[in-house]
């Protein structure tokens, strides 16, 4: 039997952000790079990267989220997105993510003396913000 389409849960670890949507395509932020997934993909674990992911469902209707790290499963039919942070598009407070963006930027550039967690940290913010913006500006 041949699937034209294939369902993702979208998981943080303190709330569900999608579950069981329907997708007929997903472009996924991996470390290595974005990948597209379609049905009948192979069986697939890879670790996500913050970015944009990109839902494409029946009826050319995309969807975009904010994921941040974690892991993506692919098995079968199923797509499960496991994220330390993540958002729909339509909740994204633009003015929330330009404020987070200055603060962790202030940080990253100033003169105190921030550990390696520490500047992985503001870093980390810092790159979620961006993307934040970005899709928050794209609505």
């Amino acid at each position: 039997m041949c699937m034209s389409h294939f369902k993702i849960d979208i998981l943080t670890p303190s709330s569900i952000i999608a579950k069981n949507l329907e997708a007929s395509s997903i472009i996924v932020p991996t470390e290595r790079g974005e990948i597209n997934i379609l049905p009948q993909h192979t069986h697939l674990m890879t670790k996500l990267e913050t970015g944009a992911l990109r839902l494409e469902s029946s009826g050319n209707k995309v969807d975009t989220f904010c994921v941040t790290n974690g892991i993506c499963k692919i098995l079968k039919e199923k797509v499960i997105i496991l994220t330390t942070a993540g958002e729909r598009q339509s909740e994204i407070d633009l003015e929330r993510a330009k404020k987070a963006l200055e603060k962790s930027k202030s940080k990253l550039t100033s003169d105190e003396t921030l550990s390696d967690s520490e500047r992985e940290k503001y870093v980390r913010k810092y790159l979620r913000a961006e993307v934040r913006i970005q899709i928050a500006k794209n609505r």
